[in-house]
């Protein structure tokens, strides 16, 4: 929300100023990289927070760095069964070398970096993991000096439900630090579990069945009928005629009948 320094002037007022909402969760961190605060070795300085003309924080006598919570900050945002993990980072002289990842096995959660435009500019990420989580959290320095103490006194810190868990900043090229156990809770399965995973059979895959799948019918499916489908018919469709139709003429008939036999025998036989 507000960020300012260094300053250059010595005792010197700087004043900053943001509207936020009421239920805001507010927290104002201030660094001293000589690592003896701004009050009193030299000089008597000083901060003061406040919020709608009501002073909410007064200091200036502390060590390297000091955080202030202001407003509703409960860690319940997460959920019952969840944990709220914070990763806070102050950059040395060369923020641009620096990154950071949080890490759930091989799943990346959070991850920042890298930070060219600021030194020991104040950088916060959170998130809501679950309780049985497992976490780590590595940090780069890509020069290999790490973040503290060769150019600036950099650091980082871990908090897991406002506790802190890790706090560093003097590593070389990297540094991980593992928050929670990360070991497997059993050994992985052998793969493949068996083989077979069915037994071999003792003989052939199935033995020959017993009989026939299904034994031969004792008799056709529909047994031959009693008799033909229909009976020859007694007699054709149509009876045949009982003669012949006609035979051919003999010849035609004779035009005028014969004469009729004589009516009286001769006693002689007639002539030739």
């Amino acid at each position: 929300l507000l960020q300012d320094g260094p300053f250059g002037n010595n005792f010197q007022l700087y004043t900053k100023e943001v509207c936020v909402s009421k239920s805001a969760c507010l927290s104002m961190t201030i660094a001293d990289f000589g690592w003896n605060g701004i009050c009193c070795s030299y000089g008597d300085g000083y901060y003061r927070i406040i919020v709608d003309g009501m002073v909410q924080k007064y200091g200036g006598d502390f060590g390297r760095t000091e955080t202030t919570q202001i407003g509703d900050c409960n860690l319940n945002a997460c959920a019952s069964d969840e944990s709220m993990v914070r990763v806070q980072l102050l950059t040395d002289y060369r923020g641009s070398e620096t990154t950071w990842e949080l890490k759930s096995r091989d799943n990346i959660l959070l991850q920042d970096g890298p930070f060219p435009n600021f030194i020991f500019q104040l950088y916060t990420k959170e998130i809501c993991v679950s309780k049985s989580a497992c976490l780590s959290m590595m940090i780069v320095d890509t020069y290999g000096d790490g973040i503290c103490c060769e150019v600036g006194k950099g650091s980082y810190k871990i908090f897991v439900d406002g506790v802190l868990q890790k706090s560093g900043g003097e590593f070389q090229s990297s540094e991980t630090t593992q928050i929670r156990d990360c070991q497997p809770t059993t050994g992985p399965v052998p793969f493949p579990t068996a083989l077979p995973v069915t037994a071999a059979p003792v003989s052939n895959p199935t033995s020959a069945p017993t009989s026939k799948l299904t034994n031969n019918p004792t008799n056709n499916p529909t047994s031959n009928p009693t008799s033909t489908l229909t009976n020859n018919p007694t007699s054709n469709p149509t009876s045949a005629s009982t003669s012949t139709l006609t035979s051919n003429p003999t010849s035609n008939p004779t035009s005028h009948p014969t004469s009729a036999p004589t009516s009286n025998l001769t006693n002689n036989p007639t002539n030739n």
